[in-house]
């Protein structure tokens, strides 16, 4: 029998009745709040964020806007500034559309602003692997979104008036939001948030231009995939609720493509430019303005893209060949189907390639896939590395391999920079770089077989990585003519510029006012869109087929399309000055036709050969481009 203490109870209930002492609330700094939210990883994404800001609004304004932007731009400028012009240019980007006479209703017209949009959707682009993580895993996720930050293609389209980038991003939003609604379990309260998502990115997706269709093949590709039971899925549900596809999904989308087109139903003929973006895209499938030809977009991804060569088609393999990607990280994917997709999409993108109309806009076809291909690899690679590696001894061998291929490429340049072929220089060449490549054999053979594979592969894929950085910067932040990318067959001369401040001293020291002599200008059946964006703010500008004027007006200045115009057509006091306009130049101009048929390589070397190599390392051409001139006609003296 137990005694209990009626003393010791009374005084253990006092104590638990005594309330604590009032504190006084203290005010805390948000400071450690801030510091447990900002993980490493947030901090490497917010870096990578910053680098692609950089690197897309750097210079924008740089390189005036080549036909395809002005055709984009003018128009919208028309429309928001009440300015009428004889058959515009039709838009093919009904969203870019939207955002333009906005912003140029707000803030006015200039380069920059043009480009501003697509610049900062390129920027939207790096951040929406964030979301992605758990599909690609973390380490993939983050080398993902390093690519994409220098991707050269990517950054070019982001520099780029045009609906490109909204389509990339809005299709790769969707894409995102289909993988969450995949993972996620059907009780998650989240999966209502995404599904909307999915709705709204999907339908901003269709107005955003001309290569939306081409990115709703490839979610067509990911639903039929992804939306179907395997064996090792038994009882899964259907497509439809796999998804969770439903009404209400249907009336999102269809009223986010209505208001993105329509800007807020205040310009209701955006629905029509649709069907326009649609037309435009069945044109650079089947034939254009213009023929790349068939090696065109190899080359391209040769020269600017070598990583995602070499890595990209070595990621697809492993994914095939290794079907399992938790070896590396937890990933939410299904490791049989994913590999499948990204090579469906990838032979997508080549058949686009191989259609009579390829052009630039193939290419992102064909880089993405190659990019999350890329990023597994380089996580496989960087999930090889172990602490108790011999690193005295594999620094020594890194070392000695950098040496040998510094000097690889400086006798390489010494070689390329000769006019006639110098044997002894190219024997000096192969030699040093056959050294590298046998201390790779037999480091691999001295080696443990994981060991290296994480130096010989983060040694290479660090060395193309910079080898991308430098050819992104050759690309989008260096314009000049002798120098010319080849990456759209046509761009502007930047002569318009000078043109265009001639002008405008012409006009201040004739009429008082830059802005206020009359203009005509020469048409070739409608207005060109590049002299319709620079001439602008010109107030008295007429498009006329043939320049003339009349007895009751002052002499104009007079812009012509021809290289040579008859004077006595206008006045006979008149003065004309050429100007380039447009530049048309592609790679297979380098290559003479006369020494195609030479098998000499003394003829060989310094016509086709040289001048190639000289181009993909420089971008130098010699002679420069031609370009397609327009003349100026001035009064000799004002009457």
């Amino acid at each position: 029998m137990t005694v209990i203490d009626r003393d010791v109870v009374e005084e253990t209930t006092q104590k638990q009745i005594i309330e604590p002492p009032l504190v006084e609330p203290q005010w805390q700094m948000p400071a450690p709040l801030l510091i447990r939210w900002l993980t490493i990883e947030r901090a490497l994404y917010g870096l990578l964020l910053l680098v692609a800001f950089g690197i897309r609004f750097f210079a924008l304004s740089q390189q005036p806007l080549n036909a395809l932007e002005a055709a984009n731009v003018w128009p919208a400028w028309l429309v928001a500034l009440a300015v009428h012009a004889p058959d515009p240019p039709i838009p093919t980007s009904p969203l870019l559309y939207t955002f333009h006479t906005l912003l140029f209703w707000v803030a006015g017209g200039g380069d920059a602003l043009a480009r501003a949009i697509p610049a900062l959707f390129g920027v939207g682009v790096v951040w929406l692997f964030w979301y992605w993580r758990g599909w690609l895993g973390r380490t993939t996720a983050m080398l993902a979104t390093l690519l994409l930050a220098i991707d050269p293609w990517l950054t070019a389209f982001s520099r780029l008036a045009d609906g490109a980038m909204l389509s990339v991003f809005f299709g790769l939003l969707t894409l995102i939001g289909l993988t969450r609604l995949y993972t996620l379990t059907p009780d998650d309260e989240r999966r209502g948030r995404w599904r909307n998502v999915v709705a709204v990115s999907a339908g901003l997706l269709l107005v955003s231009g001309a290569q939306a269709w081409s990115f709703l093949l490839v979610i067509g590709l990911f639903v039929g995939l992804f939306g179907r039971a395997t064996a090792e899925e038994e009882g899964a549900p259907r497509l439809a609720n796999r998804f969770g596809f439903s009404r209400s999904m249907l009336i999102v989308f269809v009223a986010a493509a209505v208001l993105g087109a329509t800007s807020w139903l205040v310009r209701p003929e955006g629905l029509g430019l649709i069907s326009t973006s649609l037309t435009v895209w069945f044109r650079q499938l089947l034939g254009g303005d213009f023929r790349y030809p068939l090696t065109w977009p190899f080359l391209r991804l040769l020269i600017d893209q070598p990583l995602l060569l070499i890595f990209g088609l070595l990621g697809l393999g492993e994914l095939w060949l290794s079907r399992r990607l938790a070896r590396t990280e937890e990933v939410a994917m299904p490791t049989r189907r994913w590999p499948l997709f990204l090579t469906l999409w990838f032979g997508l993108g080549l058949l686009m390639a191989l259609l009579p109309g390829r052009n630039p806009f193939c290419l992102w076809m064909i880089g993405l896939p190659l990019l999350l291909a890329a990023a597994h690899l380089g996580s496989v690679i960087l999930h090889q590395y172990r602490p108790d590696f011999a690193w005295r001894e594999v620094s020594l061998v890194v070392l000695m391999l950098l040496v040998l291929l510094i000097s690889t490429v400086f006798w390489a340049i010494a070689f390329i920079s000769q006019r006639q072929i110098d044997t002894t220089l190219a024997r000096t060449t192969l030699t040093v770089f056959g050294l590298a490549l046998l201390l790779v054999i037999a480091f691999a053979f001295w080696s443990e077989r994981r060991q290296t594979r994480f130096i010989i592969g983060s040694f290479v894929g660090a060395g193309l990585l910079i080898l991308t950085i430098a050819n992104s910067w050759q690309l989008n932040q260096r314009f000049e003519v002798a120098h010319p990318q080849g990456f759209f067959a046509e761009y502007t001369h930047p002569d318009l510029r000078r043109l265009v401040i001639d002008l405008a001293t012409l006009s201040a020291q004739r009429n008082g006012d830059p802005d206020e002599a009359p203009l005509q200008v020469q048409m070739a059946g409608r207005p060109d869109p590049v002299l319709g964006w620079y001439l602008r703010n010109m107030r008295r500008l007429t498009w006329v087929l043939a320049p003339g004027v009349t007895n009751d007006q002052a002499p104009p200045l007079v812009l012509t399309l021809a290289t040579q115009a008859d004077a006595s057509d206008l006045l006979t006091n008149y003065m004309g000055s050429r100007y380039d306009l447009h530049v048309q130049w592609l790679p297979p101009a380098l290559f003479d036709a006369a020494a195609k048929k030479a098998s000499a390589a003394k003829v060989y070397w310094p016509q086709q050969l040289r001048p190639f190599l000289r181009w993909a390392i420089y971008r130098e051409v010699t002679p420069l481009p031609p370009a397609a001139p327009v003349v100026l006609w001035v009064p000799a003296r004002s009457q």
